[in-house]
């Protein structure tokens, strides 16, 4: 059967009927039925400004497709390859994109925070004006990548990681060894066995933050909200707390050796 590349109205057709089984069939359904109508994948069909949001694309590749504008989240993109794919403007925040192969995709102005990239092949990816915040970028080479403009505040980096120039242009805040993140509210954020060694947390609010196993060593802490934060196997030697606030946290294992603890308030 020959299948039009423009999958457009198609698709419009389809996702009521989609929808309709996900209350029983969940996931499984949803593969079994684009399998049946795309056998051979979607690679090169046009599939923009569609909402394909809780629509399980498990398993179909999608290489060169043109993704653009389509809402994306809770799709289960576990297909082998977004290999040249087009997607400028796509929604793909909160998605599991670990291992997968983005090379050489389009993907200016996404939105992709808080997605899972560990491991993804991004080379020569297009990520201008892509919303890239907080994502763990630790150890991740993307100095192939094109990122004028990306939103990289609240990323985590380590040592190994390597940004393009074009990374650092616009304003932003890392997250990492020897970064300035004074004053940033990181409440609640999951911060386990991150390197923040010998950065600046000077008045920063870490209330309930996830720090266990985190490296604090020589961290400017002064001043800093560390309420109910969980600071179990930490270190923070040679950090400085001073007037930090550690009420209900949670410090078993947490190493304090040459820590400044003077107006502490536990």
């Amino acid at each position: 059967m020959n299948i039009p590349s423009d999958l457009t109205v198609y698709f419009r057709k389809l996702l009521p009927l989609l929808r309709s089984h996900a209350p029983s069939h969940s996931a499984q359904a949803h593969e079994m039925l684009m399998a049946l109508a795309y056998p051979d994948g979607l690679e090169g069909s046009i599939l923009r400004g569609l909402d394909l949001r809780g629509i399980s694309l498990g398993g179909l590749s999608l290489r060169g497709a043109d993704l653009t504008d389509t809402r994306l989240t809770g799709t289960g993109l576990t297909g082998p390859s977004l290999l040249d794919a087009r997607l400028r403007g796509a929604d793909l925040r909160g998605l599991d994109l670990r291992r997968l192969d983005l090379r050489w995709s389009d993907l200016t102005g996404t939105q992709l925070s808080e997605t899972g990239l560990t491991g993804a092949d991004l080379l020569g990816a297009d990520l201008h004006r892509a919303d890239l915040r907080w994502l763990d970028l630790r150890g991740d080479d993307l100095t192939s990548c094109k990122m004028y403009n990306a939103d990289l505040n609240g990323v985590i980096i380590d040592r190994d990681t390597r940004l393009p120039r074009s990374a650092r242009q616009a304003p932003c805040r890392l997250l990492g060894p020897g970064e300035d993140m004074s004053g940033m509210d990181l409440s609640g954020r999951l911060l386990a066995c991150v390197d923040l060694s010998q950065g600046n947390l000077a008045g920063a609010v870490l209330a309930g933050a996830d720090l266990a196993g985190a490296d604090l060593r020589r961290t400017n802490l002064r001043g800093a909200d560390l309420s109910a934060a969980d600071l179990r196997g930490a270190d923070l030697s040679g950090a400085d707390l001073y007037g930090a606030a550690l009420v209900d946290a949670w410090v078993e294992g947490a190493i304090f050796q040459g820590t400044d603890l003077r107006s502490t308030a536990w």
